[in-house]
């Protein structure tokens, strides 16, 4: 199934009241929608801008409850009437549908554990006295910031070049090298050395030794070379 993005509308229809909070300041925005004086959900309008800061009221009055409430109800001075005010607004509902509403409240909401991706190798590429962490090979590689050294002397365009295209080079350099011995460690499993290659000569027995003399004779260059 595919889901649609949800209409402007409708998302907006999810929030009646945004508070803004700044540093000292409160700016609280009604949905002119749920007051029934707009058909635009997403009409929003300044009931009013007040001074204050809730997080600072708490840290002030954190020990002394009866003030902060204080303090915070003349934050909130007029608000209830406007909660009152958008709930009277809002479509009555059966005992049917409440029901229906909260029905499977209470259940247990067991989430299935998430699979953990396998962590990427880190690489580190160092060069005088930098250091470049990264993951990935070719050009599809990406730096792991985190986990990079750069003196504060390289802080200039021209240095910072210097030592990507330094980087780079040994990255590509090393990778090459990899890729040798990564290759010749394949053709070693194609040909027969050491005790399997003297078993194999032991296989011949009198008679297949004749015959590889004759095929061969007696030059190492003929079966070899």
């Amino acid at each position: 199934n595919i889901r649609k993005a949800e209409d402007k509308a409708q998302s907006y229809r999810r929030f009646p009241i945004i508070f803004e909070l700044e540093e000292d300041t409160i700016t609280i925005y009604v949905n002119q929608y749920f007051i029934n004086k707009s058909a635009d959900a997403t009409d929003f309008k300044v009931l009013k801008k007040i001074k204050g800061n809730f997080g600072k009221i708490r840290k002030a009055f954190g020990n002394n409850e009866e003030k902060a409430r204080f303090f915070e109800n003349k934050l909130l001075s007029g608000f209830a009437e406007l909660v009152q005010e958008i709930m009277k607004n809002e479509p009555q509902k059966t005992d049917e549908e409440l029901e229906e509403m909260f029905k499977d409240y209470g259940e247990e909401i067991i989430e299935e554990p998430q699979k953990e991706e396998p962590k990427k190798e880190v690489k580190k590429i160092g060069l005088d006295d930098w250091v470049i962490a990264y993951t990935g090979k070719g050009e599809s590689f990406n730096i792991e910031f985190d986990e990079c050294f750069i003196p504060l002397e390289y802080n200039s365009p021209e240095k910072r070049k210097e030592i990507y295209e330094k980087f780079v080079a040994e990255k590509n350099r090393k990778e090459e090298a990899e890729k040798k011995k990564a290759l010749e460690e394949e053709k070693k499993k194609s040909v027969i050395q050491g005790k399997d290659l003297l078993d194999w000569f032991d296989g011949f027995g009198t008679k297949k030794e004749d015959d590889f003399d004759k095929i061969f004779g007696n030059s190492e260059e003929d079966f070899f070379g």
